[in-house]
């Protein structure tokens, strides 16, 4: 099984959902399942890739502006609300949505999609994301959604009152994580890929400094070793203008 739809109709709500997997299609059941529903995503090419695959039955609203018409003409030709929007617009989406005459909390399932960004978030857009907290709480059936697993003691206090849910795939494959407490990382990492003599198996080496991953791919693309950095796209190419 790749998708969650091949085993579930509708996710679980109420909960911190622990996809463990990513793209298993956890946002396209969202839409698929049979009940109006909210999917507030952290980023605007989010919400637009959704709303382009599926633009027959989700409104994608995101960015300034009065979104009053669109919302409207979209409830009145549209008997089950599908709806894809960024965490700073959902307060937005919500009061027009309300406006038209929808219970929004009574009705709507909210799906937060990648809610580790929250996380993230709540260090340097305290405010922002603390009204994005405070908009969901108001739902009757709220899920927060991601395959990125984070202790229950580290989250946000916003949260702690929900349950956790873990998505268990039928023979998922458990792999090995090991810690290194070293002096010199950098010295320690390259010690590993040197010594590396499992040519079919792949090593994962996660550490937070560009300027020593940069350093260890130089050296090591020196001496002929196969080694490659990785980095997720919104990094380089988003700014604050995609969250809004």
């Amino acid at each position: 099984m790749k998708y969650l739809s091949e085993w579930m109709e509708e996710i679980p709500t109420n909960c911190i959902l622990n996809k463990r997997i990513t793209g298993c299609g956890a946002t396209t059941l969202a839409v698929e399942q049979p009940k109006p529903t909210i999917i507030a995503m952290p980023f605007v090419g989010l919400v637009e890739s959704k709303a382009h695959k599926h633009k027959d039955v989700l409104l994608g609203i995101w960015g300034r502006g009065d979104k009053t018409a669109s919302i409207a003409e979209y409830v009145a030709t549209h008997s089950l609300i599908k709806i894809a929007t960024t965490y700073d617009s959902l307060p937005k989406v919500c009061a027009i949505l309300q406006e038209q005459g929808i219970k929004v909390y009574e009705d709507i399932h909210l799906v937060v999609d990648e809610w580790h960004i929250l996380f993230q978030a709540y260090m340097f857009r305290d405010n922002a994301i603390k009204e994005l907290l405070k908009e969901c709480k108001k739902f009757q059936n709220v899920t927060f959604i991601s395959a990125t697993p984070i202790e229950k003691k580290y989250w946000l206090k916003e949260l702690q009152d929900y349950r956790e849910e873990v998505i268990e795939w039928p023979n998922a494959e458990k792999i090995k994580i090991e810690t290194c407490n070293a002096v010199s990382p950098l010295g320690e990492i390259a010690k590993i890929c040197k010594g590396w003599n499992h040519p079919q198996n792949n090593l994962h080496i996660f550490l937070n400094s560009v300027r020593g991953i940069a350093e260890i791919i130089r050296k090591a693309k020196a001496e002929g070793l196969d080694v490659t950095c990785e980095t997720g796209p919104h990094y380089l190419v988003m700014d604050d203008s995609m969250l809004q």
